[in-house]
């Protein structure tokens, strides 16, 4: 495991989290934007909503024999994601040009693949200070358990996923999608995976591993709890929940989970 050093984040990448903007983008202006952009913290919240957009366009669609291309675009992605989130996290202004040429080279294919839409990038408000603290508390946790793979709970939970997944060393990072605010699939709440993959490879991906599904933010904790019992229909080994933020105006009543400690928010299916 390679654990998080407790620095002062903004002093060390010389950056302002008050001062990050976000704005709705879709691929093409995030593929300009990331051409120009400098600054690590803008970097990362840009690229996180690419991966958004790739990530949601493949959710619904019959796409033949391009099973093989679209993993091996997301595997780029993914790894790309984990060295970005780490390198950031432990305060390294990380090589921007290399991540630039990996993602460069994709281009027409996350072009291609993406939803036709702008992203949501509400979960990057602010949230570098809830993230950092989670993982620095979840030191002692992590330290009992061990876990093969990092699901995210698309799309809050892709910020927080590469970076447990960076911090535990992990590879694989399987995303399922699920919102209350869900603006893609017709109202339909349900939990989704990318339509690349069907039943037999679903049960594979989830059958016997210890899994961490990763939210940014919970407030009824109806979306973590709907994709962790997604998972546990496929019964893996070990199925543990975490988030960065708990919502103010929220409170957790939900009779599906129970915590394992509340600071950080950790928990598990009764």
């Amino acid at each position: 495991m390679k654990f998080l050093p407790d620095i002062d984040l903004e002093e060390k990448l010389n950056v302002n989290f008050r001062d990050s903007y976000l704005v709705r983008n879709n691929s093409q202006e995030l593929f300009d934007k990331l051409a120009l952009t400098t600054c690590s913290l803008q970097f990362k919240n840009e690229f996180l909503q690419l991966v958004q957009l790739f990530s949601d366009g493949i959710i619904e669609g019959n796409f033949g024999k391009e099973k093989e291309i679209i993993e091996n675009v997301s595997e780029d992605l993914f790894q790309a994601g984990k060295y970005i989130i780490g390198s950031f996290y432990r305060g390294i202004n990380f090589d921007k040009k290399a991540i630039k040429d990996l993602v460069f080279s994709n281009k027409e294919l996350i072009l291609k693949y993406s939803i036709k839409s702008k992203s949501s990038p509400r979960h990057l408000d602010r949230g570098s200070y809830e993230i950092q603290k989670l993982a620095l508390d979840m030191k002692k946790v992590l330290e009992k358990n061990n876990y093969d793979l990092i699901v995210p709970v698309a799309n809050g939970g892709y910020e927080g996923a590469f970076l447990f997944a960076d911090i535990l060393e992990i590879k694989e990072i399987f995303p399922i999608r699920f919102s209350n605010f869900n603006r893609t699939y017709n109202q339909d709440y349900s939990p989704k995976i990318w339509a690349i993959y069907d039943k037999k490879e679903l049960s594979n991906k989830f059958y016997g591993k210890r899994i961490l599904c990763v939210e940014d933010l919970v407030c009824s904790g109806e979306s973590l709890v709907e994709v962790m019992k997604f998972i546990d229909k496929e019964k893996p080994k070990s199925l543990n929940g975490i988030a960065a933020r708990i919502s103010k105006d929220h409170i957790i009543k939900n009779s599906d989970i129970s915590f394992e400690y509340k600071d950080p928010f950790f928990c598990k299916l009764i």
